[in-house]
Parts: structure tokens; C-alpha cells; sequence
């Protein structure tokens, strides 16, 4: 995206949403009148721009809020993703936080601690008929709910998957994924699927996009449940780390990161290189734009000892503590919420939803390619949201520093390593047990 912000007022509608536009002002979807609002303008910051396919239907969803008639106009600016959480922080300490705000799913227990977030628990009780908080899956509102209060919406969920090249597996006599599929299974495939050398080499797997599902697939946890202490110390936890190791630098099923020459997974994923690709589902999008010409499909995360498990994550929409016009904002927060502007955000295929309907519907689950797209909803099931607490970017660089060599050049073992990631963590999470 272009760095500089891009900054308009939402304008005139065109057909590709006119369904949208079916309400009359002062009507919610299902016909209920809502309370009135004045003439006012609403500053709406998000990264969801044009020539994305999500941006382009950003702006169909904005265009047909305009169209509705509303005396609620809506400045939308478009900011960069990675400024988010200081221009926000800034805005918020002198008073002049916008109104509605797109935020990064580790960002928003942080804001939360700086008192951020509006409480929308009332509102939506209110209008839970046209909302439909139900219609949520319910691990995504996790991330917006603290202290049994609702502060925001899901936008959208990103999971765990496994991206296959059927072609690969033809070849080798692999059998494609299905709900059997395990880490050990994946591990044997990886076996057979990977050969060649230097340039040429075929791998039969990567290293995960996210490591923490295979932790709880193997019955081991990162922190407990009150979140304060670590537990990568235990075997369930070690174990699993080590095991991903290994996939590099002792079965040489995965490329190092020497070994990649520069190319990223999905470089090699579309080169026919890559066979079996624990990745997440936002690459779905990337990978149909772009065409492969081999056969390829999805599948759901492997199970491991103990079960099946992937990482869910996403981004959130709310409304800052502070705005001047909580009504309004809520207003178009439910808008920009429903099933109807999700569908937009869905089709065809870019952003799983997080509504059971949508995700359901035909505008996120079409034809192939990919084979087997029913398999990322069904993944949903399994996905599970990460530790998003306050201290959760320092966690994540403890993280980095200790389990890093284990994995990047294999000179460390897991266990002492998970050993001095405990020491660091529960250092760092020690306020929290007081």
C-alpha cells in the first residue's frame, strides 16, 4: 500500500452492492427504527485500499452507506497498518481520537489498558435483532471481549491450514490430506515429496507459518489459563518444538531460511516447489489471483497426540472511547458489521467471515480452485486464539531471541531453550500474578 494516507469522504454508490442500499433512514435492517441522529461526520481510519480485492470492496461497502441517505457521512482514511497502534496511542492521550478504527488483534489488549475501547455491551443487546451476535463465531469476539464486556467486532478470521500441490502428490503416490491427516503423517509425506538438490530441490513441507499449534496439538501450552505464567517448559510444550525443528535440520524436509535464496513460501508454493504448506488462510486470495497451473487444494491443520489444533487470527473494528458520537459511530459500526457488507468482504473467496452465514454461503465457499475450499470453514473449528494480552509484542521478541536458534540453525535443543524462555517469561508476566 502506499505509504501516504489516502483520505476521502464516502461517496456514490455503484451497482456491485445495491442491495445495501435496500434500507430507508432511520431504519435498521430488520425494519426497527433506531434512535435518530443528526448531520454529523464520522472519521473511520482502516488499511483496506484499493487495487486489494478487500480495499475495492471497502469502498463498494462505503459507497453504498452513502447511498442510504444517512445523515451519517463517514471520512475515511486510510493508514498504514504498522502505525496504527502509536497514532491511535497519540490521538487517544490528547483528546482527539477518531471515531471508528480498524485494530490488529495484538494491538487491542494493549488500547484496551489505556482505555480505548467504548463499551458496546448495551448497543448490541439493544439491536440484537438486526445484529445478530449469535450469527459471530465465538472464538473471534474473544479477542474483542474483556472483562465479559464487548468493545468491537471481528472483521474477518484468519486460520491454520494445509495448502497442497495435488501434482506433487499424484506423482509421488501421496495421498492428498484429509481429516485423518496427522504431524507424523505430514512428516512421511514430507519424506517422500521432497527431492532434488539446490535450485531444483522439491520440498515436502515448510516450516509453519504459526508454531504454537503444534505445541497444543501435542497436549503442550505456551502460558496457563490465567495467562501469568509460561509453560513451554513442560514435555508436551518441548517436544513439539523440537519436532519442528527437526523437519529443517534433521529429516531436511524444510528448507532453511539459506535455502530459499530469497524466495518466501508462497514464492515457492507457486513455483511447484513447495507440496505440503501449513499456512494461514488469508494466502488463499493471493494464490487464486494469481493462477497456479498445477491442481491445488486445502485441507485442515493435522492433528497431533492430542488433538487438532490451528491459530485463529483477524482484524477488529470499534469505537474509541471518547468519540462525540457514540450513536452514530455504533450505527455504522452494526452497518459495516452485517452479513451484507461481509458478504462483499468474502466474495470471491478473500477474507474468511466471521459469520456463520457468510462463511456458509456461496460467497466465500465457490468452485475450484482451490480443491476442497469447504475445509477452511471447517478448520474454523479447531483455530484458537493466541495469548493477545497487553505484554504480548514483548512475549513475542522473548520468544523470538530463545526459540529462534533452535529453529533457524538447530545449535540449540528445545528443551533448554523453552527452559530459558520460561525464565524470561514469567519475569516479564510477574505483575500479572500479584
Amino acid at each position: 500500500m502506499n505509504r501516504m494516507t489516502r483520505r476521502r469522504l464516502a461517496g456514490t454508490a455503484t451497482a456491485a452492492g445495491a442491495a445495501l442500499a435496500a434500507c430507508a433512514p432511520g431504519e435498521t435492517q430488520g425494519g426497527a427504527a433506531q434512535p435518530t441522529v443528526g448531520p454529523t461526520t464520522l472519521t473511520f481510519m482502516h488499511w483496506w485500499a484499493p487495487p486489494a480485492g478487500y480495499g475495492v470492496a471497502m469502498d463498494q461497502a462505503l459507497e453504498q452507506w452513502a447511498k442510504k441517505g444517512t445523515p451519517i457521512k463517514v471520512d475515511s482514511q486510510v493508514i498504514v497498518p504498522g502505525e496504527a497502534f502509536t497514532k491511535y496511542t497519540n490521538m487517544l492521550a490528547s483528546g482527539t481520537p477518531p471515531d471508528v478504527v480498524f485494530i490488529q488483534p495484538f494491538y487491542f489488549a494493549p488500547l484496551h489498558m489505556k482505555g480505548a475501547w467504548q463499551d458496546l455491551s448495551a448497543l448490541a443487546k439493544r439491536d440484537d435483532r438486526e445484529l445478530k451476535l449469535a450469527d459471530f463465531y465465538p472464538e473471534p469476539l474473544v479477542r474483542v471481549t474483556r472483562e465479559g464486556k464487548l468493545h468491537g467486532f471481528p472483521t474477518d478470521i484468519n486460520v491454520s491450514l494445509v495448502l497442497y500441490n495435488k501434482n506433487l502428490l499424484d506423482a509421488s503416490g501421496v495421498k492428498p490430506p484429509d481429516d485423518t491427516f496427522t504431524w507424523e503423517g505430514l512428516l512421511d509425506a514430507a519424506r517422500t515429496l521432497t527431492r532434488g538438490e539446490g535450485s531444483d530441490r522439491t520440498w515436502g513441507t515448510t516450516f509453519p507459518a504459526d508454531w504454537e499449534p503444534t505445541v497444543w496439538a501435542n497436549g503442550g501450552e505456551v502460558l496457563n489459563k490465567e495467562e501469568n505464567l509460561c509453560l513451554l517448559d513442560q514435555p508436551g510444550s518441548y517436544e513439539a518444538v523440537q519436532w519442528l525443528a527437526d523437519l529443517r535440520h534433521r529429516h531436511r524436509v524444510a528448507p532453511l531460511p539459506a535455502d530459499l535464496a530469497q524466495q518466501n513460501d508462497q514464492a515457492l508454493f507457486l513455483a511447484g516447489r513447495l507440496a505440503l504448506w501449513p499456512a494461514q488462510s488469508g494466502a488463499l486470495s493471493n494464490i487464486k489471483g494469481r493462477s497456479p497451473t498445477f491442481s491445488w487444494g486445502v485441507a485442515q491443520p493435522p492433528r497431533g497426540k492430542a488433538s487438532r489444533k490451528g491459530y485463529m487470527r483477524g482484524g477488529n473494528i470499534a469505537i474509541m472511547k471518547g468519540s462525540r458520537q457514540v450513536e452514530a459511530a455504533w450505527q455504522f459500526v452494526r452497518y459495516v458489521s452485517s452479513p451484507e457488507v461481509h458478504t462483499l468482504w468474502a466474495n470471491p473467496g478473500a477474507l474468511m467471515p466471521p459469520r456463520k452465514s457468510v462463511a456458509d454461503s456461496g460467497a466465500f465457499i465457490q468452485p475450484p480452485p482451490p480443491l476442497d475450499m469447504r475445509k477452511s470453514v471447517d478448520a474454523i473449528a479447531a483455530a484458537r486464539t493466541p495469548h493477545f494480552i497487553p505484554e504480548y509484542t514483548d512475549m513475542v521478541d522473548i520468544i523470538g531471541k530463545t526459540l529462534g536458534p533452535v529453529w533457524s540453525t538447530g545449535e540449540r535443543a528445545a528443551r533448554d531453550a523453552c527452559g530459558e524462555a520460561k525464565r524470561q517469561l514469567d519475569q516479564l508476566l510477574a505483575p500479572r500474578r500479584k
